[in-house]
């Protein structure tokens, strides 16, 4: 690992003076991505800044009904937090399944948004929250959906000189529902082979009025599983229903996956998470 010229500012005008100054630098939120980067030669800043001694941007505050993260914020953080538990536990619970205890003390859900992994757990989630991205610059800020961030693999969208200062969404209205599956090589400290997260709001006699699927670890990016909300919209959550969303769900793996080799068993395995993610969903409906 090349030798790097570490800051570690007091202020974050300090920060954003610096990324104008070199746009290559590198920040370090909680490092447990790009520590392994450098050791593996992958990436060698010429500056590496520490963000640690930013307190403000590891907060979790909700403020007019909406609900904001700062970048710095640990997944142990997010997993605890009561106002994440109550209001997003899609979110929670995602947290909850990053990593080890270590990596979850220490990575940061700003750092696992800008290393833009398609097998990110907190992504999916984001996503179906309808969460945004504040970036901020010396120039500025601006605000986009979090899946306006994600470029391909291990490519965000990211201006020289920007950086995400935090993620919000608007609170999931009253009657939502929301749960996050992923399937991973080992059952301890897995990477996602396949994840799913789900939110669905359910009218007061039992339609859905908004569903929204984001899968992981599918293609370059999550994305949303438009065709397969489709099957959901203005109807009730029954067998049937949630049988034409997994082939729905399906089928949109296969034509992502085209002819890749692992296309044949993901095509497979999705159906197994997607029936879980609608077991917790609907559990009135029993198990698959």
């Amino acid at each position: 690992m090349n030798r790097s010229n570490f800051v570690s500012p007091r202020a974050m005008f300090e920060v954003l003076e610096i990324l104008a100054a070199d746009p290559d630098a590198k920040l370090l939120a909680g490092g447990t991505d790009l520590i392994v980067q450098m050791r593996e030669g992958r990436v060698s800043p010429r500056t590496l800044v520490d963000l640690s001694r930013l307190s403000e941007l590891s907060c979790i505050k909700l403020r007019h009904d909406t609900l904001h993260i700062g970048c710095m914020t640990t997944f142990n953080q997010v997993a605890r937090n009561p106002l994440v538990v109550r209001h997003a536990p899609v979110l929670a619970q995602a947290a909850r399944q990053v990593g080890s205890v270590q990596i979850r003390n220490q990575g940061t859900i700003g750092g696992n948004l800008a290393n833009a992994s398609p097998a990110a757990d907190s992504i999916p989630p984001l996503i179906t929250l309808g969460a945004k991205a504040e970036v901020v610059s010396k120039d500025g800020s601006r605000s986009l959906a979090v899946e306006d961030l994600l470029a391909g693999v291990g490519v965000n969208t990211l201006l020289p000189g920007e950086m995400i200062a935090e993620v919000s969404f608007s609170l999931p209205a009253p009657l939502a529902r929301s749960a996050f599956v992923k399937l991973g090589r080992r059952k301890a400290m897995a990477i996602a082979r396949i994840s799913m997260a789900g939110l669905l709001v359910l009218s007061a006699d039992g339609l859905v009025t908004e569903a929204r699927l984001a899968l992981g670890a599918v293609g370059a990016t999550v994305f949303r599983a438009l065709e397969a909300e489709a099957t959901l919209l203005h109807k009730p959550l029954d067998r049937s229903v949630v049988a034409a969303c997994l082939r729905a769900v399906q089928d949109t793996v296969a034509q992502k996956l085209g002819r890749r080799a692992s296309a044949t068993y993901k095509r497979e395995a999705i159906r197994g998470v997607a029936e879980e993610l609608f077991f917790q969903l609907v559990p009135e409906l029993g198990a698959p």
